[in-house]
């Protein structure tokens, strides 16, 4: 079982920064799920939102001054300081010929997952190496065949549409499954019992204590 730091959340402090990834650090988190936006001017930076998209980095770092690395971090940055840290990145956009280059020699490290099967099916083609997963949320997709078909290793569903049913069949087809985002007890326990692979929470600070106490 995997759990999976969802934006590297923890009490205190805000996603998608190098100092929540800094404080997560003391959980031993197995996976970082960051999510990746890509700037005006081509740079890759952590931000669910797509606030930045038409900015470009350098008003960006105007913007937020000395706080620009807490704020919003360039992915390269957050890579070059943790290089042995492992990182889901969830593409928010087709950054494909950006992203590349960037985690060329790390793809050990590395997941890239995102709800575009057509931009996971072209980093593959690309970079056979990269490991993908399919994100679904339960809209009507089947989320294993598209899986298959693109050569993805996996699926990152909602927890609440992660049903046993839906795991048992992408187990069939080697397919891992993940659920987000499961941040009660209660969710945990149940979501397990259904046999998913890895769970990503807000809540690492909690769950990491649990999964120690109840391996």
């Amino acid at each position: 079982m995997i759990l999976i730091s969802h934006r590297a959340n923890n009490p205190g402090y805000k996603e998608n920064t190098l100092s929540a990834i800094r404080a997560v650090q003391k959980y031993s988190p197995e996976i970082i799920e960051i999510d990746i936006r890509l700037t005006k001017d081509k740079i890759l930076v952590l931000h669910h939102d797509a606030l930045y998209k038409k900015v470009p980095f350098r008003l960006i770092k105007k913007a937020n001054k000395s706080k620009l690395s807490e704020n919003i971090p360039a992915l390269k940055e957050v890579l070059n300081e943790f290089p042995k840290q492992k990182f889901h990145l969830d593409l928010k956009e087709n950054c494909v010929k950006e992203l590349l280059p960037i985690i060329k020699g790390r793809e050990s490290k590395i997941i890239v997952s995102s709800y575009n099967a057509g931009v996971l099916n072209k980093i593959k083609t690309l970079n056979p190496k990269i490991e993908t997963k399919l994100n679904n949320c339960g809209n009507g997709i089947d989320p294993v065949k598209r899986a298959l078909k693109i050569k993805a290793t996996g699926i990152h569903v909602y927890y609440r549409v992660a049903t046993s049913k839906l795991i048992k069949r992408a187990h069939k087809h080697n397919l891992l499954v993940c659920a987000w985002t499961v941040n009660s007890e209660k969710d945990l326990f149940n979501t397990i019992n259904k046999g998913v692979d890895g769970i990503i929470t807000d809540r690492i600070d909690k769950f990491s204590k649990i999964f120690k106490e109840d391996k």
